[in-house]
Formats: structure tokens, sequence, C-alpha cells
């Protein structure tokens, strides 16, 4: 389907309803606001790669000192000893 300015119509990812898609402007749905910021969500990935990047140099632990879960050296148990 075609709109009145040359571009498209197709549905939202979010939320199904119809979004016109003009490419000299930023695709965005009326309905549920999706991408209505796309930097935003950019920027959210950033500072989570950020976040997972210290971690790792902290050897797995978060901002407390404390390891997390699942980041357990392979063969150590939660209280740190090795089995036998």
């Amino acid at each position: 389907m075609s709109t009145a300015v040359g571009g498209t119509i197709r549905p939202c990812p979010e939320c199904g309803a119809q979004i016109p898609v003009d490419e000299r402007f930023t695709v965005w749905c009326a309905s549920c606001d999706w991408n209505v910021d796309p930097g935003e969500r950019q920027k959210q990935q950033e500072q989570q790669q950020k976040q997972e990047t210290r971690k790792k140099r902290r050897g797995g632990r978060d901002r407390t000192g404390w390891r997390r879960p699942g980041a357990l050296s392979p063969g150590a148990t939660a209280s740190g000893c090795t089995p036998r």
C-alpha cells in the first residue's frame, strides 16, 4: 500500500499498527511510541556493554566486590573451595 507522499505503510513490530514509512524521516509508531527515540536504545546498549567490560576486568565482581552467581571459576563451589 502507498501513501499520498509516495511512501509505504508497514506494520509496527511492537503493536502491529499500520505505520506510514517515508524514507526522509525516522519511522516510529504513534500507537505505542516504538522507535520514538532510536538514539536512546543505542545509549542503553553502550552503557550495558561498558558495565560488562568493567565486570570482566574485576573478575566477575559487581560494584560491591562480591562475585555474582555464575561467575565462579570452573571447578569451584559456592564457598570458593575446589571439590576433591
